[in-house]
């Protein structure tokens, strides 16, 4: 019932403020509408994230949650005054980034969100418009299995090491897709024997590694064991692009006994790539 009222209020504002044609319009509200275009990674998520800004000068003039018009055609809408043209970005899977004007970094210490992210520009010249929404996947999962571990294991069976994941981007500029530069360190914690999960994000340039400690973990020099270049090994061996548009997932399967690492794209493709150590 609330939807529909605020519906029904919308649709008067245009219709009187579109009848007044001798008077100045600039007070009048005007509506940007957003149509969601992939809801398959729409749905994973409780609600979105939008910011409207006036194009060219990139003031605010919205940001927040816009308001739900219709549920099963994925259609929300923000109202804006005041502006002939918009510009923007739309955020879903936010959890822990720290927002600095449109750059969303990762703390410290965190990994990287299940982010998905639109922009766009657009004039505004009539009472509405409808910008349509297509996601892009910033984020990439990734899957770390050691195999050949065996003769390292402690005598109740415990995987030996500790990894810690470090990178020189630690966020994005959800107004035009680039990377932030930013320290990101993120220790990731073993699922199963041998097994790891993380996310990253988009990353800017090289810079990714993934560190080797031993147990218990002593983050200097006297527990570190091995640091793996994880951009060039996936650049160079897996084939990874961190600018295409949705970024897939890793897996990563490190063979300690035999000093070699096997890269997939995506846990679903069968073509894994080698690299020996």
């Amino acid at each position: 019932m609330k939807r529909l009222i605020v519906i029904i209020i919308a649709a008067l504002g245009l219709v009187s403020c579109h009848s007044i044609v001798f008077e100045n319009r600039t007070d009048c509200p005007r509506f940007v509408f957003f149509k969601v275009t992939n809801p398959q990674f729409f749905h994973q998520y409780d609600s979105m994230y939008v910011t409207v800004y006036r194009h060219p000068d990139g003031s605010q003039v919205s940001a927040g949650k816009p308001l739900l018009r219709d549920v099963q055609n994925n259609d929300y809408f923000v109202e804006v005054r005041r502006t002939n043209a918009v510009k923007g970005y739309g955020l879903i899977g936010w959890k822990d980034l720290v927002r600095t004007e449109s750059e969303w970094h990762i703390p410290l210490g965190m990994q990287a969100d299940t982010l998905y992210r639109f922009s766009y520009q657009a004039a505004l010249e009539e009472d509405s418009i409808l910008i349509p929404v297509e996601f892009t996947k910033e984020h990439s999962k990734v899957t770390v299995q050691f195999v050949g571990i065996e003769t390292f294991e402690d005598a109740e069976g415990r995987f030996p090491f500790d990894l810690l994941v470090r990178s020189g981007t630690n966020g994005i500029d959800a107004l035009t897709g680039v990377p932030t530069r930013g320290e990101f360190e993120y220790r990731p914690k073993e699922s199963e024997t041998g097994r790891f999960y993380f996310v990253l994000p988009r990353q800017a340039d090289a810079g990714l590694t993934l560190e080797l400690y031993g147990r218990p973990f002593l983050h200097n020099a006297e527990g570190h064991i091995k640091t793996f270049d994880l951009y060039r090994i996936l650049k160079e061996y897996g084939g990874m692009d961190w600018n295409q548009r949705n970024l897939p997932d890793l897996f990563i399967e490190i063979d300690y006994q035999q000093t070699s690492v096997t890269v997939s794209i995506d846990a679903w493709d069968e073509s894994a790539l080698h690299y020996d150590f």
